[in-house]
């Protein structure tokens, strides 16, 4: 059964500094990320991010928040409904909304890489949004925002795709109860982002609306709910660890701020 083993976190911002190690540190993305969509980790100091919108992929670095590079999928560049990106070193996934997977390896700055198109047959079920790397080797994990298919409402759901096999997803990995995940706290939980976490056997599953993060173990189980202030995070779409002591939370720009990524020490407190 579900179980939340700690109390619930905001995630607030303390002065940031270098020589805080409690501090958050707050970096706003250049225009071609204000609609941020999704992190992996990049290197031990840098993640990379995408839009929703087009098939290029940018490099930040944490220490400066400058674009390190940026390459292009395609030529023409690929124009989709992107909703997540897994990285293992230099080999990259992005997925869309239905389920669509293109494999690539990153490029250098300013250039153009080929890709390959797979169908994981996850759209089949559900509007998907997240995308990590999974806890098996040459596996990802693909959460679901919105089901299309089977009985369920109030339910986290994730599949699992094999990058060798490729075959069409099968059942579910993992079908959560989110009335048992929620029980103390109202609210709706709808995945925008998803991770996993090697170094500490854990999933990260974050969710702008509602505003919170899941903690998953390896099989499932809830293990921690962490809430999002609303002032900082109000449309977080990725979520990411880097160098094992570095969460980086992805917020979409809004009308009066760009796009920017949070970053926090970690493990939280």
């Amino acid at each position: 059964m579900t179980r939340v083993l700690a109390v619930l976190l905001m995630l607030t911002a303390c002065s940031p500094s270098r020589e805080d190690a409690n501090a958050a540190r707050y970096f706003e993305l250049p225009d071609a990320l204000e609609e941020i969509s999704g992190l992996a980790a990049a290197s031990p100091d840098s993640v990379f991010a995408h839009d929703d919108e087009r098939g290029t992929i940018h490099e930040i670095s944490l220490d400066t928040g400058r674009v390190v590079r940026s390459f292009a999928i395609g030529n023409p560049v690929v124009r989709d409904d992107i909703e997540g990106i897994a990285a293992d070193g230099e080999r990259l996934w992005i997925i869309n909304s239905d389920g669509i997977i293109r494999a690539f390896n990153a490029g250098r700055d300013r250039s153009r890489v080929l890709h390959r198109q797979y169908d994981t047959g996850v759209g089949e079920y559900c509007e998907v949004e997240g995308l990590s790397l999974a806890p098996e080797p040459d596996t990802l994990l693909i959460a679901c925002k919105n089901m299309r298919q089977g009985q369920r409402r109030g339910t986290l759901v994730i599949y699992e795709w094999n990058t060798i096999t490729r075959e069409p997803a099968g059942a579910p990995r993992h079908q959560i109860n989110l009335a048992e995940a929620l029980r103390e706290e109202r609210g709706e939980f709808a995945p925008s982002g998803i991770e996993w976490l090697p170094e500490f056997g854990r999933i990260l599953v974050i969710s702008a609306r509602g505003r919170s993060m899941l903690v998953l173990d390896e099989n499932g189980i809830v293990v921690a709910r962490h809430r999002l202030n609303e002032s900082r995070h109000p449309q977080s779409e990725g979520v990411t660890v880097v160098g094992s002591n570095r969460l980086v939370i992805a917020d979409e720009g809004q009308q009066d701020r760009r796009g920017r990524i949070a970053v926090y020490p970690f493990p939280l407190g």
